[in-house]
């Protein structure tokens, strides 16, 4: 049995379904494969707690920018994440007439 919730299972999926870099993609297909076990191997516990760690929160801009270990997820720097915060600067600035 997987120790995965439905919904972390559904957040990893949706993030490698959509996310831009086949890298990134590769990296948490792995990492969920891992964590979902098969019928030749069990479920890796310790592959579903690094990506329940990848999806516990999102980074946010602070005083020193926008930083995070680089990897595939939510809680990483990737490609994903830096289109995302590019998208929110550009709104941003639209809003304000620039």
């Amino acid at each position: 049995m997987s120790p995965l919730s439905d919904e972390l299972r559904a957040a990893a999926t949706a993030w490698i379904d959509t996310a831009p870099a086949e890298y990134d993609r590769a990296e948490l297909a792995g990492l969920l494969a891992r964590a979902l076990g098969d019928a030749e191997t069990p479920a890796d516990a310790a592959a579903a707690a690094e990506l329940a760690d990848r999806f516990a929160t999102r980074l946010t801009f602070g005083t020193a920018g926008l930083r995070g270990p680089l990897r595939a997820g939510d809680a990483g720097m990737n490609l994903t994440g830096v289109r995302r915060a590019a998208a929110g600067i550009a709104f941003y600035l639209t809003a304000q007439g620039q």
